[in-house]
């Protein structure tokens, strides 16, 4: 083969974080701020979608792609996060460049 570039697997599966942490924290935030406009009467109108929405977030969060792969360098082994939708990330440690394909952590070589 030539120079091209080539690909080694590593790193264990990433992990989703964001679906698990931040999701459920906006969706509090969510039917908080739901619940505090529907105690004004006409904020009702806006309160009650924001309860729904604070209750369904944390289901809909991994659906919409908002969550964070955490995983392990494949160079260094330090700890990497990453978007979902990034295709790929350069570790802040090794500043290495890190290809994300099916939540694994892959070497560019």
């Amino acid at each position: 083969m030539g120079k091209g570039r080539s690909t080694e697997i590593r790193s264990a599966k990433g992990e989703g974080v964001v679906a698990e942490y931040l999701g459920l924290a906006i969706g509090v935030i969510f039917f908080g701020v739901g619940g505090i406009l529907c105690l004004s009467g006409i904020g009702a109108i806006i309160g009650i979608p924001l309860i729904v929405v604070g209750i369904l977030f944390p289901f809909l969060a991994p659906v919409l792609g908002l969550t964070i792969i955490k995983g392990q360098c494949p160079y260094c082994g330090s700890d990497v996060l990453i978007s979902s939708t990034q295709p790929e990330v350069t570790c802040l440690a090794c500043k290495k460049l890190i290809v994300i394909r099916n939540e694994e952590f892959l070497r560019v070589d």
